[in-house]
């Protein structure tokens, strides 16, 4: 049973909900967003929650210059989220180092991201395959200067596990196409998405991300 929004409720954007009428029953929720949906949330205990409508996309890393850093991640993902689409627009790294990402879990801090695990390989035109445990690869061979251009698609196979695909082209590498599979099963539920450069650590110097879920 919804309530009515009391005045109190009105001034502070909170929506009253409750059961039979029962003050000890009622309770606050926070105020949502423009086109939010009120509905139920199963991994926390089926609290009442707002969420925007399961329709289609919906952008929750604005788009973000990275011209600096070392790293970068994406946090707060929703718990419900199973389609993850991240977009790369020209991003490149001042060194040799390649582009790698990592998925975690929690909300503390810091987040904890898996070390292990990870499956797949990635396979570059005119090189071989090659596959790391510890983190995805993102970027085949490394070449300072070069910039990523493609999309990077995760999808939830079963409770905490993640499939990788990606499609990217490297403009400048001489060997400028790669493709990515892979997998990975977190402890957690997925929370964050994490880039950086293997290696020595080098540094973004270029380029947007952009991510969506739904």
């Amino acid at each position: 049973e919804l309530a009515s929004i009391n005045s109190h409720a009105a001034s502070t954007g909170r929506l009253l909900v409750g059961a039979g009428g029962s003050p000890a029953l009622w309770a606050s929720l926070p105020k949502g967003n423009d086109g939010d949906v009120l509905t139920i949330d199963s991994t926390q205990t089926y609290d009442l929650v707002w969420r925007p409508p399961r329709s289609g996309w919906q952008v929750w890393d604005t788009l973000t210059s990275l011209t600096s850093g070392t790293e970068h991640a994406v946090t707060g993902l929703p718990s419900w989220a199973t389609e993850i689409r991240i977009a790369l627009n020209g991003v490149s790294c001042d060194t040799t180092d390649r582009l790698s990402m990592v998925l975690g879990y929690g909300s503390g801090s810091p987040i904890t991201y898996m070390s292990t695990g990870y499956s797949g390989n990635i396979d570059m035109e005119a090189n071989a395959a090659i596959a790391h445990s510890t983190y995805f690869t993102i970027q085949r061979t490394a070449v300072a200067g070069d910039t990523a251009y493609g999309t990077i698609f995760l999808h939830n196979y079963d409770a905490n596990t993640w499939f990788l695909e990606a499609g990217l082209i490297w403009d400048g590498n001489t060997a400028p196409v790669n493709g990515n599979q892979g997998a990975i099963t977190l402890t957690e539920t997925l929370t964050s998405i994490k880039f950086f450069f293997d290696d020595t650590g080098g540094s973004f110097d270029a380029g947007e991300i952009k991510l969506w879920y739904k």
